[in-house]
Formats: structure tokens, C-alpha cells, sequence
């Protein structure tokens, strides 16, 4: 990807940035080779050994795409970049990046070297996909040796073989880029900026090239389009799949996250409307309702500075981000499905304490229906994912508690760890560059932990503290 990004800068005509993406792209080749040649005759990979593949396979990709950030800030004087001469800030940009999740340490986007903009926006590009997708779509024999890592990071396929799976991904992903920068363009964005914008919208990462992300753009048109993108960019690949192969059956299908996830968002927009329209000063319905999206599709686009709003928008705001888009999307959160399941879960539960033992109870997920013993496997896994989550949540709100500045309070904090866990990118303030180095530690481990939903890392430190079998 620096590499590409390399002949970026030789095209926009920025010398300055060739030499930090020509020593990125060498350290980067570099090491996957030495990384490659020791285990390229490796058997395949089981599940939990592409648990622990995919948690490295993101820290390394976070820790390289850092190096051009790092490389250009210390062979520039511009204050645009300064940022980026603590190796920590590259890391935090470029680890929320790869994880779509938005957060900067940049105050002044739009001042960046273009080169710069459009590495940003690749990084959430890519990661919105998934890097461990990028790798195995690059892989030109059929993919055997993948399926445990393809599952590590995407748990739904489209077809039943995992190649073809991955280039109809690519495909889908590819078309609705394209769409998203003409749609934008024909609205009055600038094609530069439509470009950025498309990438980041559908990969629900939040990236802007502007210094008020949406706040800039106040025409309807603009931001009805990017409403579309983000929708679009967390509804899962299966439902888009079905949708362009004109399936009949749609709507009993994949389509039921994608109608939760309508639910979701109308039910968080009517109330943050409300609880808005209440609070002093007031908000404007139409603000409420473009944040409530930005949240549940984990996007994390502003219109607003949401520092001074309520503690009740704030923790509407949070459970909105909490739950995300549908599973198998490019959004983050604990996903539509776990929260149905969740909550239909405890209600079957419910059911089976008080029912005759011999009384065989339904559990209906969407047009499936389940058997007792798979109800219970799925509702516990959901369980599983729901409580790790909440403990990584509470774990990183506690650290960063200590060491943000006063006038910060306790809803700030946990709104900016949920905004970190779930790969989503809204801001109370506390994200800024000059923010310490613990507080980038915490949230960077928070990305990193939420963009592969908590499992994998909990696998690698088990691999390096205890055995796996």
C-alpha cells in the first residue's frame, strides 16, 4: 500500500513525501519477507492460530503504516505534520486508520501534504475491508492455508470457497466506491475531496480532509449522500451480494440486519431529537439525527462539536456506537445481530425457567430457526463477545479517567473509549494533539482491540502467557 501510495506522490507532485513512503515500502517488504520464508511451508492455519495471525497481522500493519507519518514529519518544518515527530501519534493515526475508527491527533487536516490525505483515507479503505483480506485477494493459488485467518477476521463467507468470496467482496467494495466519489462530485464536492470522502464514508472510517469533518459541508446534498455511504458502508456484504444479484428473497434474508439496523438508528434519532430539543442550548433535529448515524454505522463524521451537549445525548450517543452496524460490514461495535440475539436470548432463557422441561421452545434468528442446543451456542457466544467487551471498555475508561485534563468528566471519558472500542471516531475533545502518551497508549490498544471484536487479542496474550491447547 506505501508502495502504491508512492506513485501517488510522484503524481500529485510532491517530492518531499517520496523518500518516507520509499523507506516505508522497503522496511515494509523487508520484513513480510523475512516474516514469509521461515513459515512459508507452514500446515494450515486452525482457527486459533488466525485468531493470533490477524491480532499481529494488525499491530504490524499499524506499527508500519506509522513509518511514513513518522519519516516525512522529521524531514519537514511544516506545523501541519509536526504532530507525527512522536512516533506515538503516527501510531495512534495510523492504528485508527487501518481500524476505521477516525479519531486524529491532526488538527488541520486540510493542511496536509495531499499525499498525506490520501494515505489516511487508504489506511480506512483497506481496513474497512480487512487487511487479512487485502493479503489472501493478492494470493494467486486457491486459498487453503487462509481459511483459519479469513475466519479470524470475517465470519461469514458468500460462497463456499473463500477466493471466490473475497473477489466478490472486492467487487461490491470497488463499485460502490466508485458510485459514492461520482455521487459526491455531482453534489459539489470537489473531486478531490469526493475521492477521500467515498473511501472514508464506505469504509465507515471518518477520515476527512477538512478540519470540521461534516461541518464544512452544509448543503443537504452533500450530507444526504454521505447518510447513504455510511448506511451503505455498514450493512453487510451479504446483503449487497443479494441485492445485485436481484435475489427475490431478499428481505427474508441477509436483509434482517440491515432492516435492525434501520431500527436501531430511528429509535436513537427520535430520541436524541428529544432529549436535544430539551437541553440548553438547543440542537437541531436535523444534527441529532446525522450524528445518531455517524454513531450506530461507527463512521464517526461531525457536525457538531459534541462537547457541550448534554450527559443524556452524550449516553445516547455511546449506546448507539456500543451496538454498530450489521456483522460482516465494514462498521465496528458489537454488531446488530449480537444485540438482537442478546436480547431475544434473554427473553428464551426466560421462557425455558418457568416452561416443562419437555417443552421444545423456538429461537427464531431472522428466517433461521434454531434448535436449543445452537440457540444456546449462539446467545453465549454473543454473551462471550458482550462481556469482553464491557470489561475492555470499563478497563480503558478507568486508565484514561487519570490522565485527561480537568474539565473532562466521567461521561467524556467512557464516550471516548466507546468511541475508540467500537472503531467509530466521534470526539468529546479529549482526542487532540497534544493529548499524553498514556492516553494514546490506552486508546490505541482500544482500536486495535475493537476492530477485531476482543478475541484475537485475548488469544495472543493466552499464546504468550500460557499454552493454546
Amino acid at each position: 500500500m506505501s508502495g502504491v501510495t508512492l506513485l501517488v506522490a510522484i503524481a500529485l507532485g510532491e517530492p518531499e513525501m517520496i523518500f518516507p513512503f520509499a523507506a516505508a515500502t522497503v522496511i515494509s517488504f523487508a520484513l513480510a519477507t523475512a516474516t514469509y520464508l521461515p513459515l512459508r511451508k507452514a500446515p494450515e492455519a486452525q482457527l486459533k492460530h488466525g485468531l493470533i495471525i490477524a491480532a499481529l497481522g494488525w499491530l504490524l500493519a499499524a506499527l508500519m503504516g506509522a513509518l511514513p507519518f513518522f519519516i516525512a514529519a522529521h524531514g519537514s518544518s511544516a506545523e501541519a505534520i509536526s504532530a507525527f515527530r512522536d512516533y506515538g501519534s503516527a501510531l495512534f493515526e495510523s492504528m485508527s486508520g487501518f481500524t476505521t475508527t477516525g479519531l486524529s491527533v491532526v488538527s488541520r487536516p486540510d493542511l496536509l501534504p495531499r499525499t498525506l490525505q490520501w494515505w489516511r483515507s487508504l489506511m480506512q479503505w483497506i481496513g474497512g475491508v480487512g487487511i487479512i483480506v487485502l493479503m489472501l485477494g493478492l494470493t494467486a493459488t486457491p486459498i487453503r492455508p487462509g481459511k483459519g485467518i479469513f475466519f479470524a477476521e470475517r465470519d461469514a463467507k458468500l460462497h463456499p470457497s473463500i477466493s471466490s468470496t473475497i473477489r466478490t467482496m472486492w467487487w461490491i467494495y470497488v463499485l460502490y466506491t466508485f458510485i459514492g466519489v461520482v455521487l459526491l462530485w455531482g453534489v459539489g464536492m470537489g473531486i478531490w475531496d469526493s475521492i477521500n470522502h467515498s473511501m472514508t464514508a464506505l469504509s465507515t472510517g471518518g477520515f476527512s480532509t477538512s478540519p470540521e469533518s461534516m461541518g464544512q459541508y452544509t448543503g443537504w446534498g452533500v450530507r444526504l449522500t454521505i447518510l447513504l455511504l455510511m448506511f451503505v458502508g455498514a450493512t453487510s456484504f451479504a446483503t449487497h451480494n443479494d441485492l445485485l444479484q436481484g435475489r427475490k428473497d431478499i428481505l427474508r434474508g441477509n436483509f434482517f440486519q440491515a432492516r435492525w439496523l434501520f431500527v436501531f438508528a430511528g429509535g436513537f434519532a427520535l430520541i436524541l431529537v428529544a432529549e436535544n430539543l430539551l437541553a440548553l442550548p438547543p440542537v437541531s433535529s436535523a444534527a441529532s439525527v446525522f450524528q445518531v448515524v455517524s454513531a450506530v454505522t461507527t463512521t464517526g463524521f461531525q457536525t457538531e462539536s459534541l462537547r457541550a451537549w448534554s450527559e443524556g445525548a452524550k449516553l445516547i450517543l455511546i449506546l448507539a456506537m456500543f451496538i454498530g452496524g450489521a456483522t460482516g460490514s465494514t462498521a465496528g461495535g458489537i454488531k446488530v445481530m449480537r444485540a438482537v440475539l442478546l436480547a431475544r436470548g434473554m427473553g428464551w432463557w426466560l421462557s425455558r425457567m418457568i416452561s416443562s422441561p419437555k417443552k421444545v421452545l423456538q429461537f427464531r434468528v431472522g428466517h433461521e430457526k434454531l434448535s436449543p442446543e445452537a440457540a444456546s451456542y449462539r446467545v453465549q457466544g454473543a454473551a462471550v463477545i458482550f462481556f469482553s467487551w464491557l470489561v475492555c471498555t470499563l478497563a480503558g475508561t478507568l486508565v484514561l479517567m487519570q490522565v485527561i485534563p480537568d474539565g473532562f468528566t466521567l461521561a467524556d471519558s467512557l464516550f471516548e473509549v466507546v468511541s475508540a472500542q467500537s472503531t467509530v471516531g466521534l470526539s468529546v475533545g479529549i482526542t487532540n494533539p497534544g493529548m499524553s502518551t498514556v492516553a494514546k497508549l490506552v486508546l490505541t490498544i482500544n482500536m486495535w482491540m475493537g476492530r477485531l471484536e476482543v478475541l484475537p487479542i485475548l488469544m495472543l496474550f493466552r499464546a504468550m502467557f500460557w499454552r493454546l491447547d
